[in-house]
């Protein structure tokens, strides 16, 4: 499978994106890393703060790679699955943020309380490590977005 065989599968579109959009989403993510800091905020939306900078990541990734996720049923999957071609994510990265995924779905729309301190240390601590992966792809094959 490659973004090609996706993009003929229609799980994600053409897409031609700008600075000021990779800017937009890189602001997102530095605004959520300052929630996650705000212990007073619960668990529950600390992890959803780590998630989504998981996806804005991996959204970011396919932007400049020329895609983006075509809107449906599965998106937040495709975007995690994605990760495999843009950043070369393992498998075993990709298997625990499909675990955090359906945590942050459980605490958002079934039982709030459900998360701990150490399911956001780990979210926040892949996401972390994403940003980081995602800095280094940028710089090396993509400066233009980072200047």
């Amino acid at each position: 499978m490659s973004l090609q065989d996706w993009q003929n599968n229609r799980w994600i579109k053409k897409h031609r994106t700008s600075k000021s959009e990779i800017d937009a989403l890189l602001k997102k993510i530095e605004v959520n890393e300052i929630q996650l800091e705000i212990k007073e905020i619960s668990p529950d939306w600390r992890l959803a703060f780590a998630y989504n900078n998981i996806l804005t990541i991996g959204s970011i990734a396919l932007k400049v790679s020329g895609y983006r996720i075509s809107v449906g049923r599965g998106h937040h999957e495709k975007t995690i699955d994605s990760l495999k071609f843009t950043l070369d994510t393992d498998n075993i990265t990709r298997i625990v943020i499909h675990e955090i995924r359906k945590k942050r779905n459980y605490a958002e729309y079934d039982a709030v309380g459900t998360i701990s301190e150490q399911d956001v240390a780990e979210a926040t601590k892949i996401a972390s490590e994403l940003k980081y992966d995602l800095k280094h792809w940028l710089k090396e094959n993509h400066p233009e977005y980072l200047e």
